[in-house]
């Protein structure tokens, strides 16, 4: 067959979009069963996938590419299956030992599956029709960009582990397209494609591929109501504290000493993620069954500001909203970014709930909170963050390596400017008795942006107040800091002092009050940073550009006894150690599956193993620059856009959209040889440093727009050095071409290799230096690249242009 046939062009299309989305589904399952909601995880085994299964296809000879790869395509869609039966099924453990980083490592072998047999599928379908991969890379192209997109409206419909069985259905159906050129095939694929799909309809019903286990380490039971949706996975459920009359004792963050005991209520529980949890409420049509919320540590800003509006970041079961009412207020808005939750709140338990909204004075915003709030003139009274992370956070349970865009200076100052005068910002976080890092690290933060607000003196803005509880195998004590717009007079401060003291909480900070000696220290200071240096912990107060809160350790740490390490065990370790095993998995796994069998290759090919140490340095300086500026923006934009999915699929998008299209323009300058290819590294080197000065200011002025504002957004800031990003590496590809026995698929294998470990890379470097630092080392990098192209070209390696 001279060209590729129509029928080749769309198992292609399907195929892509199968692959990308699959890529996706993988981030939203991983946030349920496993400590983290990393996008780069899901990133690295895609790319890892891909890269093994192009080596895979290198290493046969050549002839029958075609019929190889519809086979290829067909062993993918039961390959789906395999990776989420891994997912859900094998218990995610802490990485304490060998065996635990052997077992994340397996994990991750065996989630790669699919991902080899589309790279090994699609090397073929390249290296069968070399003549046409311009239209071919296109129908690719449009494939995984649409399977960006159909991701969300997939998890809209499907649970996640349905979602991969489906996508592995597609998969199976690019095969049976495929197969229309090859009539004897046709059968298998069908009935492969027939197969997935019925499970797909069965699974939807029964749902025998679920969560076996959750982060908790604890077997998944079926639940009283389950959704998915590309937010998180919610699930309802009596409360497991039933008493023989139905009904729990409330449920409170900080219930007070001295408040009412013995109370009973009835309560579902509603848990996100398998990790953050919250209760929806029975409504009785009396305020008198709501008042032992008075009596929680949450409360503790209706006692200083007892009157006008509220609002509540973040909604849940509406516990905030409820006590807001409980106290009279004017009103109360609450702003929630997951339509499941007010999905549960308003219809589907509508009939327990009321509904929440048609409450008197309350109103349900489905939206961003930050963006919200960026966007609207209203003024409060009283801003609630009740233990409330974005989604992202909340999917990783107290302690998460992922971005959260409520905890940042910058966020800290818009709250601020949508008080009142009277107005005040009440935040509740944990409170570990022994070693309090959490709250340090929040008094800090509430210190710094006071200061950015132009406050002179923070202490006269501050009171705290906490839960004492140190009890073993129970949640720790909780906090709350208030941070006010302008300071309360004595008699406020004294009347809620005293207030909290009756009900038994401890006061540590307050105007005028002596309190604990290290928080006091921490307001002097404007900042929790020094603390946190004679600990050996991070505490520097979090900005947009450093949004990782819940991150307190050293990376360091991983190799290096810390000096405090009686007092830094307190604070959790857990996302630095998963960083380091990823770091090690995609290393040996890299050596094994990709630099091994193409050292391999090179020795049977007599001696093809390049030893041109300038072009080897060229396509792993591409492949980690191009990484390393990826999941950077890939972490900026998940705080822009307020949501890790979002956040992916917009990155992912735009840049495969804009680097395709670069990459079928690349010919231009090849054409003009030598020097037009050196040439098109100046405009990419100009534009990335144009785009790390301006686009985080761009980011930040258009912060309240609306979502769909936002995303096109994000697209139009990628679109421009996606495109110059396209570049590199298949002009890399058409000089190597010229290179006498040139050894090209060492350079796409050790190309892929290094994209892979740079994935985890950029995230270590985020988490130590920055995001800028991320994405300006990967600017940096890519100048070593163009130097490594001119030398490499210049080298006399080559033929002829």
């Amino acid at each position: 067959m001279t060209s590729p046939s129509r029928a080749t062009y769309a198992g292609l299309f399907l195929l892509a979009l199968s692959c990308v989305a699959l890529e996706l589904v993988l981030t939203r399952v991983f946030s349920v069963a496993s400590w983290y909601h990393f996008a780069f995880v899901a990133v690295s085994i895609a790319m890892f996938g891909i890269t093994a299964g192009a080596i895979r296809a290198e290493l046969r000879p050549a002839g029958g590419d075609a019929e190889r790869a519809r086979r290829e395509a067909l062993w993918a869609g039961p390959a789906c299956l395999v990776a989420i039966v891994a997912a859900v099924a094998i218990p995610f453990r802490d990485p304490k030992t060998p065996l635990d980083v052997a077992v994340l490592g397996l994990t991750y072998l065996l989630q790669s599956v699919p991902f080899v047999f589309v790279g090994a599928a699609t090397s073929h379908i390249f290296r069968a029709w070399p003549g046409h991969v311009g239209k071919l890379y296109g129908a690719d192209l449009v494939g995984a960009a649409l399977g960006c997109v159909l991701v969300i409206p997939l998890l809209d419909a499907l649970d996640g582990p349905t979602a991969a069985i489906a996508l592995g259905a597609v998969a199976a159906l690019s095969a049976l397209v495929f197969a229309l050129d090859e009539k004897p095939l046709r059968p298998r694929a069908a009935l492969v494609a027939i197969a997935l799909f019925a499970t797909v309809l069965a699974n939807s019903r029964y749902h025998f591929v679920r969560l076996y286990w959750t982060k908790w380490g604890q077997p998944e039971q079926p639940h009283m109501w389950e959704r998915w949706n590309a937010f998180s996975r919610i699930r309802v459920d009596p409360m497991w504290t039933l008493g023989p009359d139905g009904k729990s004792p409330p449920f409170v963050w900080g219930y007070a000493p001295n408040g009412p005991k013995g109370l009973r209520r009835d309560q579902l529980y509603m848990d996100i993620d398998g990790g953050a949890g919250t209760v929806l409420m029975k409504r009785t049509g009396d305020l008198a069954d709501w008042e032992f919320l008075r009596w929680d540590i949450t409360a503790a800003g209706h006692y200083l500001v007892p009157e006008g509006k509220v609002l509540s970041v973040g909604v849940g079961g509406g516990r905030d909203l409820l006590t807001a009412l409980v106290f009279g207020k004017e009103s109360a808005t609450g702003v929630e970014i997951n339509p499941a939750i007010l999905e549960a709140d308003r219809s589907k338990f509508g009939w327990f709930t009321g509904p929440l909204d048609t409450l008197p004075g309350i109103r349900l915003e489905n939206d961003e909170a930050r963006s919200w709030t960026a966007r609207t003139s209203e003024r409060f009274d009283l801003i609630v963050m009740s233990l409330t992370d974005t989604a992202a956070a909340s999917s990783a349970g107290a302690f998460v390596l992922t971005e959260n865009s409520l905890y940042t200076r910058e966020a800290m100052r818009l709250f601020l400017s949508r008080l009142t005068e009277r107005g005040a910002i009440s935040i509740t976080r944990w409170h570990v008795e022994k070693f309090p890092a959490e709250m340090w690290r929040l008094i800090g933060l509430g210190a710094a942006a006071l200061k950015d607000d132009g406050v002179a003196d923070p202490r006269a803005h501050m009171l705290c107040a906490h839960l004492a509880r140190d009890i073993p195998g129970e949640d720790p004590g909780v906090g709350t800091l208030l941070l006010t717009r302008r300071p309360p007079t004595r008699e406020v401060v004294d009347a809620w002092v005293a207030q909290m003291r009756r009900m038994g909480f401890v006061v540590d900070l307050a105007p005028g009050v002596a309190g604990d000696a290290r928080f006091e220290r921490i307001v002097r200071d404007g900042d929790a940073g020094p603390l946190g240096a004679e600990l050996g912990i991070e505490l520097s107060a979090n900005t947009d550009d450093r949004p990782f809160y819940f991150h307190m350790r050293h990376l360091s740490d991983l190799v290096r006894e810390n000096p405090r390490k009686a007092d830094a065990d307190l604070v959790d370790f857990h996302a630095a150690k998963v960083l380091g095993s990823l770091l090690v998995v995609t290393v040996v796994l890299g050596l094994v599956f990709i630099i091994c069998p193409l050292v391999i290759m090179g020795r049977r090919q007599g001696g093809i193993f390049p030893r041109r140490f300038t072009w080897m340095g060229y396509f792993i300086a591409i492949g980690v620059a191009f990484m390393l500026v990826e999941i950077s923006q890939m972490q900026r934009l998940i705080l822009f856009l307020g949501h890790p999915i979002y956040g992916l699929s917009v990155v992912l998008f735009g840049l495969l959209v804009s680097s395709g299209l670069g990459s079928l323009s690349s010919d231009m300058a090849l054409r003009r040889g030598r020097k037009g290819v050196l040439m098109a590294f100046l405009p990419l080197l100009a534009l990335l440093a144009v785009f790390g000065w301006f686009v985080p200011e761009i980011l930040a002025r258009f912060a309240g727009a609306s979502t769909p504002a936002r995303i096109g957004i994000a697209v139009a800031c990628l679109a421009p050095m996606g495109f110059l990003m396209g570049f590199p590496f298949p002009l890399g590809m058409g000089l190597g071409k010229r290179i006498p026995r040139a050894p090209l698929a060492w350079f796409y294998g050790i190309n892929g290799a290094a994209s892979v470990c740079a994935s985890v890379l950029s995230m270590a470097i985020s988490l130590s230096f920055g995001i800028s630092a991320a994405f300006w080392t990967g600017a940096a990098v890519y100048a070593v690249a163009g130097l490594l192209l001119a030398a490499g070209a210049s080298s006399g390696d080559q033929a002829p242009a």
